[in-house]
């Protein structure tokens, strides 16, 4: 009983593994590298404004952080609201709208 059992499980995995093993190997479509080697222009490149809201979001951060007084971290503003910042922050980030037009 045991060794059938064990030959059926066996034929599940031998049929699996031939079934597999039986598709063929399709190569690449030769356009892709043709698509690889154009290079994107810069006005079209989708990654040239993310890199630049990227940086641009870090060095605000970067700001922000060290002008509060508030709270070191800016939790306060996240719990309590804008209520809670300081006028520096508040006329900082007034000052900084240009990070949101990206």
């Amino acid at each position: 009983m045991v060794s059938l059992i064990l030959l059926l499980i066996l034929a599940v995995f031998s049929f699996r593994a031939v079934k597999i093993f039986s598709i063929p190997l399709l190569p690449e479509p030769p356009q892709v590298a043709s698509l690889l080697a154009e290079a994107i222009p810069e006005e079209e490149n989708a990654f040239t404004e993310f890199k630049m809201a990227t940086d641009l979001r870090l060095k605000i951060l970067e700001q922000y952080q060290s002008l509060s007084i508030v709270e070191p971290d800016n939790n306060l503003v996240f719990k309590e609201g804008w209520q809670s910042a300081d006028d520096k922050v508040i006329s900082w980030v007034n000052d900084h709208k240009e990070a949101l037009a990206i």
